[in-house]
């Protein structure tokens, strides 16, 4: 008898205009989305791919070790397909240096044309607004339409239990809503078998399936709370007014409630005060690299080195006397240490700003817990691995791989070596023909004549000065000094794993479990509903 009330209620909500127009506008909106969201994820991988290569092209160009800063990327998610979550929204690069422990990423996002100029919903979107809204609709009078037509008493004069009447009614209307998930994603799988750059694997495909359970399990909760509306009014009309009404908290005022409130009411470090504090850091470790040099030798230091606007140092290009390159050494094999010190302190102070903002989005999740599409939303994020905690992992492996980088320099000699700050090989040769009496008092000479510009009467000076540079540099054309460039064959490759799915599945349960415990407890509440309602 339960299979014979699921089949009515099935072919009367698949004929109702309600559900055809649901059902169409759903698939359509399903296809748009999932369309313009594999050619973002295209734009986005060969973003990623050219990025790679140019990273790796930079490292071959670098002088020394000082300038060695990879650049890492995040790949995207073939799950943003279906759900953005926060993939879209966060940046992608991340550079590597011993100064500075990675927070955040920087650059490389991309967005097709149509994305830049328009929001395009995403797979859950739809579910979230068309089809818990269709669920509502077709539920919505199914016990008080029932009765204002005068069916319900007739059923119940059948002696079929009330409970089996229910569960008929309830089935036989999470039937289309499964019909309509199961049509989305077929359309995406076309699609996607279409596209060139979206591989089908295994993981994918068991996300996809979750994804659809999750999405059953939420639409089967808005179905029962529809059924628990229409079981506790006596009009249709007035069932369809307060469904509406829940309609429009779950899905706009509630997510956007729990935001505000979670701002208002969980303060967070100011980011002015962070970055203050951070100056006043780099100030301290600025002041005792300042005073190191004082001990050393701070003009020759100073007049040796050049670098890049990034706060990388090197010894200038060209013949250094032995006492500079000593000097830089000494120089590096203390700045270096401090810097990574300093870089904790300075990760410790951003990490306070970091753990305020996890813990008022904690809070913001936890009020939002009162609507099921707020549960559901994260959900889908988790599952497609589109959320949070999938870019967070990304750079935890940053900075693990910082670590790496750091322990090459030290395997290479560390800050104090050559290879860390000088570009060229040291030719003692080449120097002391520089530094020599033979030519460095001309070489003052001759320099104090091109200042003055009074040329007249200093002919033999000059001449005499451009015949020892031509010794000078016919020497080192034939003891050529040539460009060291560091050799990064041994330097660490960086290596992502984006989260594999049953990590994702662990994760998801605490929100699949609550969904379906609200479907439990509904069916329930439903239940006593209609056990008590009043079909006179």
């Amino acid at each position: 008898m339960i299979l014979t009330i699921i089949l009515k209620e099935f072919h009367q909500h698949l004929i109702s205009f309600r559900f055809v127009v649901c059902f169409i506008l759903s698939v359509i909106l399903i296809g748009v989305s999932v369309y313009y969201r594999s050619a973002n994820y295209s734009e986005r991988l060969k973003d990623y791919n050219g990025a790679v290569i140019n990273s790796r092209n930079e490292l071959e160009q670098i002088e020394a070790l000082s300038f060695l800063q990879p650049k890492v990327h995040r790949p995207p998610s073939q799950g943003s397909v279906f759900v953005e979550g926060i993939e879209g929204k966060l940046d992608t690069e991340v550079t590597i240096s011993h100064h500075h422990i990675p927070v955040e990423a920087a650059g490389g996002k991309a967005i097709n044309q149509f994305a830049a100029t328009s929001r395009v919903f995403d797979f859950s979107d739809v579910v979230i607004i068309v089809l818990s809204l269709l669920a509502f609709l077709l539920s919505y009078d199914v016990v008080s339409g029932e009765k204002e037509r005068g069916l319900l008493g007739l059923s119940l004069s059948n002696s079929i239990p009330r409970h089996q009447i229910l569960l008929g009614k309830y089935l036989g209307g999470l039937l289309p809503l499964i019909l309509s998930i199961a049509a989305g994603m077929l359309v995406c799988f076309l699609i996607m078998l279409l596209a060139p750059d979206i591989q089908i694997t295994w993981d994918l495909t068991l996300r996809t399936f979750l994804f659809m359970f999750a999405s059953v399990v939420f639409l089967s909760l808005m179905l029962l709370l529809g059924i628990i509306v229409s079981s506790t009014t006596r009009q249709s009309f007035i069932s369809l007014i307060f469904l509406l009404f829940i309609w429009v908290l779950f899905v706009f005022i509630v997510p956007r409630a729990a935001q505000y409130s979670a701002l208002q009411l969980k303060t967070v470090t100011s980011k002015r005060g962070i970055n203050e504090q951070i100056a006043q850091l780099k100030n301290e470790m600025n002041g005792k690299i300042d005073e190191h040099k004082k001990t050393i030798n701070p003009q020759r230091l100073n007049a040796a080195m050049t670098g890049d606007g990034k706060g990388n140092l090197m010894l200038t290009t060209g013949f250094n006397p032995p006492q500079t390159v000593e000097y830089c050494g000494q120089h590096f094999a203390y700045a270096g240490p401090l810097q990574i010190d300093y870089a904790q302190r300075f990760w410790n102070v951003e990490r306070q700003h970091i753990d305020d903002l996890d813990k008022q989005a904690d809070f913001a999740r936890a009020l939002s817990t009162f609507s099921p599409t707020s549960i559901y939303k994260r959900l889908s994020a988790t599952v497609t691995g589109t959320d949070r905690a999938n870019h967070e992992s990304f750079l935890n492996a940053a900075r693990r791989y910082r670590l790496g980088i750091i322990d090459y320099i030290e395997s290479q000699g560390g800050f104090s070596s050559d290879l860390y700050f000088m570009q060229y090989d040291y030719n003692p040769s080449v120097v002391e023909i520089r530094l020599s009496n033979e030519f460095a008092p001309i070489h003052r000479k001759a320099m104090a004549i091109f200042r003055s510009g009074q040329r007249d009467g200093s002919e033999e000076i000059i001449q005499e000065f451009v015949e020892k540079l031509q010794k000078l540099r016919q020497y080192g054309k034939d003891h050529p000094n040539e460009a060291r460039k560091p050799d990064i064959s041994g330097m660490p490759i960086f290596r992502f794993t984006p989260p594999d799915f049953l990590y994702d599945v662990k994760r998801s349960m605490a929100g699949i479990g609550l969904l379906i415990f609200f479907n439990i407890l509904g069916f329930l509440v439903a239940h006593v509903a209609f056990l008590k309602y009043d079909v006179r």
